[in-house]
Formats: structure tokens, sequence, C-alpha cells
């Protein structure tokens, strides 16, 4: 409108994988101005396993925490590997953070029994961000 010196505007944007700058120029006659926008790629925050110790074959089931620096738009898939499963199963390799949140959990990890304790780390991947945590399994 006449005399206005300043205006606002929704920009709209998608996920990204990784840190994305864009450069957003506003022109009037001959003069141009800009300026940029950087849209944060969703990272890994944590991994979070409890409890850390369990006895092997007992039937406590530890569980999996993941959480993630921002909300999506989209379901966030992060998937999950460990060098021992000998110790226990996970259900699946991935877990899944709903639209809209920013943790998620896995359940029910049958141990096994062992014969001495061990330890086995988990980690978990989203892009070029990852994040672990430890288990020890006892007899």
């Amino acid at each position: 409108p006449a005399g206005q010196t300043a205006t606002t505007f929704n920009v709209t944007y998608g996920s990204v994988t990784v840190d994305t700058t864009a450069t957003i120029t506003a022109t009037l006659g001959s003069t141009s101005k800009t300026c940029t926008l950087t849209v944060r790629a969703i990272t890994l925050v944590s991994l979070t396993i409890s409890p850390t110790t369990v006895r092997g074959g007992n039937g406590k089931m530890p569980f999996l925490l993941c959480t993630i620096s921002a909300p999506s738009s989209s379901p966030v898939t992060i998937t999950l590997t460990y060098s021992a499963s000998t110790l226990f199963t996970l259900p699946r390799t991935t877990i899944v953070i709903p639209a809209g949140q920013t943790v998620s959990a896995l359940t029910a990890m049958p141990t096994r029994f062992q014969t001495s304790n061990k330890s086995c780390t988990i980690t978990a991947t989203l892009g070029s961000s990852n994040a672990s945590a430890t288990i020890l399994i006892t007899p």
C-alpha cells in the first residue's frame, strides 16, 4: 500500500538433511536488498537406554529413547546399529519419531543369558548426526 515502508511475508520450507541457506532478494526499481535464510537440518540429540545394566535372560527388557533437535512436519526415521546381537535382539532397526514430535521410544529388547559381563553399544544415525548408548548385560 501507498506510504508503507515495510511488509512481512511467509516463507514455506521443507525438511533438509543438511543445513541449507537460501538468499532472498527484494527489488524496487533499480534498488535490491538481500538477506539469507538458513533452514537447519534436524539432528539427533541423544540416545538413552534404560536401564543401562540388566541381568541377561531375566525377562526385564530395557528400552531406548531417541531425541531429535526439533519437530518435523513429517515422520523422522532413525537407523539403529549395534555390535553384539548375541546379547539381545532389537525388535527393529529403526525408530520413527512421528511428525510434530521430538522423542520416540523403542521397547521390548529381550536379553539373553550371559556367563560373564558383556557390554554393547547401540548407535542411532540420522543423516550425518549420530548418538550412542551402552548397555551392560550381567550373568
